[in-house]
């Protein structure tokens, strides 16, 4: 009860999007110490995000595999959902948090520009164009911001959530 839980559903699919979620989190995390992040399901890549976050000072990012967990339990018990990913993915989370009235980050893609609209009833993140570096590493900050914010200003949070059940509802 006493943590941020951000919740990253399976459906972010690629390694790549889980490490660039982790490096997110970890950003925040300096800032949030309370923070923590469950990884639904199996996925083997899990073991290499859990030594990611031994190599922090602290360790803190607590990546838990769920695996065992009824989704509607874990986006009951989640503070926000991050949807990192940029190809097409199921709606699933996203009907989920909805009915959950749980706040969602999520890529500026067009996957998931059917549902989502930036401040709307979502945040919306995508790569700043000044940003140096590769493609995915320019992802990690805008994520953090967008994940911050969430969990920083509670208001905006429930009404993104509220309006996502009536858009998703209606």
């Amino acid at each position: 009860q006493d943590a941020d839980l951000v919740l990253a559903d399976s459906e972010i699919s690629s390694c790549s999007n889980q490490q660039q979620l982790s490096w997110s989190l970890a950003v925040v995390g300096q800032f949030l110490p309370r923070m923590r992040v469950i990884f639904p399901g199996c996925d083997p890549h899990l073991s290499q995000l859990r030594r990611l976050d031994q190599t922090l000072t602290p360790p803190s990012l607590g990546i838990y595999p769920a695996e065992k967990f009824d989704p509607d339990l874990l986006y009951a018990a989640a503070d926000v959902l991050a949807l990192p990913g940029t190809g097409a993915v199921s709606p699933l989370p996203i009907f989920r948090a909805a009915r959950a009235r749980l706040p969602v980050v999520a890529s500026d893609s067009p996957s998931f520009g059917r549902y989502l609209s930036h401040q709307h009833n979502a945040l919306l993140f995508s790569p700043n164009s000044y940003t140096p570096g590769d493609r995915s590493s320019q992802r990690i900050r805008p994520l953090a911001g967008a994940i911050a914010r969430l969990l920083d200003d509670r208001d905006l949070a429930a009404q993104l959530a509220s309006r996502l059940a009536q858009d998703i509802d209606s």
